[in-house]
């Protein structure tokens, strides 16, 4: 993994910590986000630990920039409360987002979920985004065909019923269950119909 974090004595700390560990190795550091590009190119990482507040890191901007154009996981590990500022890197492709009060074994967990392709998710942020408003217009923002899947998602049918439904390929469905999916910020079918609670939408 790439460790982004201009902050030496917790960089450093975080060196230690999890080049400690059995299933992990930092194969690089970064001071600032000009450096965390190259070195993206250069090791090309599993996974991404980002602090925020490196020179040159454009918050959200810098996320969405290295999911587009990298595709690295992204783990945020940063100052700020697990609040709107973590919807917010969540929203833009980082995987995970914890705070640095959490403890470092904690941020092992989270990185080790997000290398094996999943999301790690707070309690506190998962509370946020299925209960506050922060989301409330994430499905308006829906194209015809993911509201016409979420809607049906929502109702409980499987996919292969939604397939059968609209008339299109079961992958088909798979590729807008994920976009939906990603778009909400959640993992599961499950989170997806708990939104659609919280929002009154069925």
């Amino acid at each position: 993994m790439l460790l982004g974090d201009d902050h030496p004595v917790v960089a450093g700390g975080l060196l230690r910590f999890l080049n400690g560990l059995h299933d992990m190795v930092v194969s690089g550091t970064a001071e600032s986000y000009e450096e965390v590009n190259a070195k993206l190119i250069e090791l090309r990482p599993d996974v991404l630990v980002l602090d925020l507040n490196m020179p040159g890191m454009k918050g959200a901007e810098s996320v969405r920039e290295i999911v587009a154009q990298k595709g690295t996981r992204i783990v945020v590990f940063s100052m700020h409360d697990e609040d709107e500022v973590g919807l917010t890197m969540l929203k833009a492709g980082a995987r995970s987002y914890l705070t640095k009060t959490r403890d470092p074994s904690e941020l092992a967990h989270a990185i080790r979920t997000v290398h094996r392709g999943h999301r790690y998710i707070t309690p506190e942020l998962s509370e946020l985004m299925l209960t506050g408003d922060n989301q409330s217009a994430v499905h308006d923002a829906f194209s015809r065909r993911e509201r016409q899947v979420f809607d049906l998602l929502a109702r409980g049918l499987a996919p292969k019923q939604i397939a059968a439904d609209l008339n299109v390929s079961s992958s088909t469905v798979h590729t807008y269950t994920e976009r939906i999916k990603n778009k909400l910020g959640v993992d599961t079918l499950t989170q997806v119909v708990s939104y659609a609670y919280q929002h009154r939408l069925i």
